[in-house]
């Protein structure tokens, strides 16, 4: 995509510099800041079996729908009933929050839950109904936190095992993961089984690495359910049409030897790798299997759009368009040679459709963005 216009590959971020590219990871031309990880060893033979993970309900059981108030899902990190979205009947198979949290859509919910999947937590039922009783000058609906059950025994009483973790534990290492994804319907259940109910709070800070994803609640939605959106208005001209991958037969670039650093599209440090590609990574596209906030803690905040974009830069003085000033020193770069939005001479385009690699939008009708590899952005 760069050589086509007479470009190449940054040594820089070019933060700010257009097509919204600060919300992705991007390519450059710099090479891996440290060395490619050796393959790890194979693991050792466990001392005791795995504990098994929380089994998913069983498919006979019948399903309960959602009400048609709607069920709030909380921030399981938030002390306050903090509605992230709704289900709505209709939303009986939904497991995660793809499609339901968008920042651009509702900035008053930053930051949201790190992890996608909705947890399963449960509550001691109130007075009247099971195992839990206010103290006298409590009010009514403030929500008791020793109601809450991130870990419960069979019995319903309170466990401090993760064994115990009504969903299980999340984790990134398939050997070590527990977490069961639940349906709505699926949590009821689960509480169910154990003489709970779904809580009227966020539970938080209490176990399981629930902090870290919205979870259920018997909460109706604090909003009406939203109304169909309107048929879209015909066009009045042909949208624009996205930049064309490149075709299957041109040879594609190999990453080299040395590594290919992935920059934040938002960082003005150019020396702020937040991974690497390595030769075998040829089809990569996405920040998906390489940031991992547990692994990687001093990346926070990671790009918000996890696909790769391609921008390109003009050359430097010598084999091409870009000239540095006599007092800078030579391995300073220069913004001006940033080309996120580029005519097909190479030079520098304001308008939004020459974006090296479209500019992404939710809406399919919008989204101009072409995922590429490394070597389709070269």
């Amino acid at each position: 995509a760069c050589d086509a216009k007479g470009l190449v590959l940054c040594e820089q971020s070019c933060v700010n510099t257009g097509c919204a590219y600060n919300f992705h990871p991007v390519y450059s031309a710099l090479p891996c800041p440290w060395s490619q990880p050796l393959s790890p060893p194979p693991p050792a033979p466990p001392v005791s079996p795995p504990p098994l993970p929380v089994p998913p309900l069983p498919p006979s059981m019948p399903t309960t729908p959602v009400p048609a108030t709607g069920i709030a899902i909380l921030d399981g990190n938030s002390r306050f009933k903090r509605a992230l979205f709704c289900l709505w009947p209709g939303d009986e198979d939904v497991k995660t929050s793809d499609g339901f949290l968008d920042p651009r859509v509702e900035p008053k919910l930053f930051p949201w839950p790190k992890n996608k999947l909705i947890a399963a937590q449960c509550c001691a039922p109130v007075a009247g109904e099971g195992l839990l009783k206010k103290r006298p000058w409590e009010p009514p609906d403030k929500p008791d936190q020793k109601a809450c059950r991130r870990r419960a025994l069979d019995s319903g009483e309170l466990s401090t095992d993760d064994e115990d973790c009504i969903a299980g534990v999340f984790n990134r290492d398939p050997e070590k993961n527990t977490f069961v994804p639940m349906t709505y319907g699926q949590a009821v259940s689960a509480c169910d089984a154990k003489g709970l109910v779904l809580c009227e709070q966020s539970c938080v800070n209490t176990g399981c690495a629930y902090n870290f994803h919205p979870v259920y609640s018997a909460l109706p939605c604090p909003w009406s359910q939203p109304l169909s959106p309107p048929p879209p208005a015909p066009p009045v001209s042909p949208p624009p049409l996205p930049v064309p991958p490149l075709p299957p037969s041109m040879p594609a670039a190999l990453v080299p030897a040395t590594g290919i650093a992935i920059l934040d599209g938002s960082s003005r440090f150019n020396d702020k790798a937040l991974f690497c590609l390595w030769p075998g990574d040829e089809d990569v596209k996405t920040s998906d299997g390489f940031l991992d906030p547990r692994v990687e803690p001093k990346l926070f905040p990671w790009p918000k759009n996890k696909l790769i974009a391609a921008q390109c830069c003009a050359p430097v003085a010598g084999e091409g368009l870009l000239k540095k000033r006599p007092w800078e020193p030579p391995d300073k770069p220069d913004q001006k040679a940033c080309r996120r939005r580029a005519l097909d001479s190479g030079e520098l385009s304001t308008d939004d459709e020459d974006c090296i690699a479209g500019v992404f939008n939710r809406d399919p009708e919008k989204n101009t963005f072409v995922p590429m590899t490394y070597g389709q952005a070269v």
